[in-house]
């Protein structure tokens, strides 16, 4: 990032492509903007009625196995978050599971691997919701 910085300096400093400086710094920034480590509360609590709902309507409204197999922690022991991420999102070619990237950012993708692996209505999970509840009440008041 500091190289590209530079060369954006120089670029401004010469006189020349201004505009392609001033759009390749902005790429850049946004390319290397630091991604939240969880969705927000009312995000979660979206992804939670979207595993409840649909993907209960194929893996069993318990999470506990239908047309899908069952993701329950127990089901879900051992296997690499990362690939449940990515069938997640890219679905799974030959079977019903589609891909929900059109939907679903790779961050909530995770968040949902995590949360599924936890157990959606573990204590970790609606303790982490708790704080975070509190965090973005204390964030979003006014300061006085």
């Amino acid at each position: 990032m500091a190289i590209f910085k530079l060369f954006v300096r120089q670029t401004i400093h010469s006189g020349s492509g201004l505009a392609l400086a001033a759009s390749l710094a902005l790429a850049a920034q946004a390319a290397c903007a630091v991604d939240p480590a969880e969705p927000s509360l009312a995000r979660r609590q979206e992804l939670a009625h979207l595993i409840r709902h649909d993907c209960g309507a194929c893996h069993g409204l318990r999470l506990t196995g239908g047309l899908g197999p069952a993701l329950d922690p127990s089901s879900l022991r051992g296997k690499p978050p990362e690939n449940l991420t990515r069938i997640i999102l890219d679905g799974r070619p030959g079977t019903a599971m589609p891909g929900w990237r059109t939907f679903l950012s790779e961050r909530e993708a995770r968040w949902l691997t995590e949360a599924l692996m936890r157990g959606l209505d573990s204590e970790e999970t609606q303790e982490r919701s708790t704080r975070t509840r509190r965090h973005e009440e204390v964030q979003n008041q006014e300061p006085e």
